[in-house]
């Protein structure tokens, strides 16, 4: 059996070898002066690229060289990464140890910007609102804005305020130095990622899952910028391995753990509002856990209110210190009170479903090309979800599909929470930001660590299920899809 699987393996190289080479041989030709000729003679009235589309057809040949580099040494890597066993739980634990460094390592490398460049903020409001009150906070006292000599709040939390003051005291006041705590945060992602799929579905599992978030398109972007983002995924990571622990844990334990969980749940609201769906999320993942009677289960969910409730009191307080009211807060001061009642800015909700311009890859192209690329807020985290949006790409939806349909059944508390956050989080964001002014990937990010372990799993278990003629061939694609979902 294992001669005949070797030699499926030797046979499936010389056929990886071919594909690479000949998406390689497309990405360098995507790159070529006689495609940005092509492509301008078809999606530009002058035949003039701008700048914009060039970074596009750049970014996508890039993709497809690193692709085609990759996908033979997927094919060569994958047997003995998943066959060999290391002698010993040490050795075992090193490797481990080794592998994430490297993977944040990678990461590290690839979201780096310098302090100086991120001091320009590309989401100008936000980054705005969350880094001079920090500097303020140093130099005046008080988490402020100064406008003509006046001093305002802010309209965001005060929670990644609070998380970039240290940064500040440590690198100095120049506002690109916010970016420290960002890129800090972007890395404990990645770690709080790797734990995460290694108690649910093994170190293996847990180390190709922290791979792919390390080379995350979305969050690679988010960490170019002085926003939360990087520090609520981090969160949401250590928020789901409270609930694996929760499921499988029994007696008293759990109500300490539930309390955790809240407190997480509450530091994600105090970080940033944009994560207003994921507590009421986590809430419901707590109610499904397996109970034995119902008073443990309200003892838990008691536990898990007062946790996010004593995390989210600073803001409460400050809010009604500053607003008038702790349910009142700065973006109701500041925004209500810019623009007239009735008016757009001043109605964040709006139903039915709003339809805007989404700058995505994908509907950016449609739009050049002539086509109607305005959709719904629902269709567009739809395309993020597929696969089709700037969260990821289809080839990593593949393999996510495939983790789901291998874990299909099993019952595993750490397979069950996986699957269960995967849909409650996904649901809960499309119901929550469907009829939002606006719509953008950075809302839908939190799924992430639900979905990457997943396809690590789909790669994995597909790998190790393929058998027979096909399954060369089976194996060939997965190595494939890995190197797509990779670059």
């Amino acid at each position: 059996m294992r001669r005949d699987a070797d030699s499926a393996e030797g046979a499936t190289l010389p056929a990886a070898c071919l594909i690479g080479a000949a998406t390689l041989a497309a990405g360098l030709l995507a790159g070529s002066p006689w495609c940005a000729r092509f492509v301008a003679a078809r999606l530009s009235v002058d035949g003039a690229l701008d700048p914009y589309t060039v970074d596009l057809l750049g970014a996508f040949s890039l993709a497809l060289v690193i692709a085609g580099a990759l996908i033979p040494l997927i094919s060569a890597a994958a047997p003995a990464f998943l066959r060999w066993t290391p002698p010993s739980r040490a050795s075992a634990n090193a490797l481990a140890a080794a592998g994430l460094a490297a993977t944040m390592a990678l990461y590290a490398w690839l979201a780096f910007i310098p302090p100086y460049n991120a001091a320009a903020p590309r989401s100008q409001s936000d980054e705005i609102q969350y880094t001079i009150p920090a500097v303020n906070a140093i130099e005046r006292g008080r988490f402020v804005m100064v406008i003509n000599g006046r001093e305002y709040p802010p309209y965001t939390p005060l929670g990644f305020q609070l998380l970039l003051v240290p940064f500040y005291r440590i690198f100095g006041t120049m506002l690109g130095n916010g970016i420290r705590a960002v890129q800090v945060c972007g890395l404990l992602s990645v770690a709080a990622v790797y734990a995460l799929g290694a108690a649910a579905l093994g170190r293996r599992r847990g180390l190709l899952a922290a791979l792919l978030l390390s080379t995350n398109p979305a969050l690679i972007f988010w960490s170019k910028g002085i926003m939360p983002t990087t520090a609520n995924l981090a969160l949401t990571a250590a928020a789901l391995l409270l609930l694996i622990s929760l499921w499988r844990s029994e007696g008293g334990g759990r109500v300490a753990i539930a309390a955790a969980l809240g407190v997480v749940a509450g530091l994600q609201l105090l970080l940033s509002y944009s994560t207003s769906f994921v507590a009421p999320a986590l809430f419901v993942l707590v109610l499904a856990a397996p109970w034995r009677g119902r008073r443990a289960a309200a003892a838990c969910s008691a536990a898990f209110a007062l946790g996010a409730f004593a995390a989210m009191a600073p803001q409460l307080v400050y809010q009604y210190s500053v607003f008038g009211s702790p349910l009142r807060s700065g973006y109701l001061a500041w925004i209500h009170q810019a623009y007239p009642p009735g008016s757009p800015r001043s109605e964040p909700f709006q139903l039915p479903f709003v339809r805007i311009q989404h700058d995505w890859r994908l509907l950016e192209l449609a739009a050049r090309a002539g086509f109607n690329a305005r959709v719904s807020n629902p269709a567009a985290m739809m395309l993020d979800m597929a696969g089709l949006g700037d969260l990821y790409n289809l080839a990593v939806f593949l393999l996510f599909a495939a983790g789901c349909a291998f874990l299909r059944g099993r019952r595993d508390a750490g397979a069950a929470v996986l699957l269960l956050s995967t849909g409650v989080l996904a649901l809960s964001h499309f119901a929550g930001f469907a009829g939002y002014i606006y719509a953008t990937t950075r809302f839908f990010i939190q799924i992430l660590p639900c979905v990457l372990p997943l396809c690590a799993e789909g790669f994995i278990a597909g790998y190790r299920a393929a058998r027979g003629g096909g399954g060369r061939w089976a194996r060939l694609l997965l190595c494939s899809l890995l190197a797509f979902a990779v670059s």
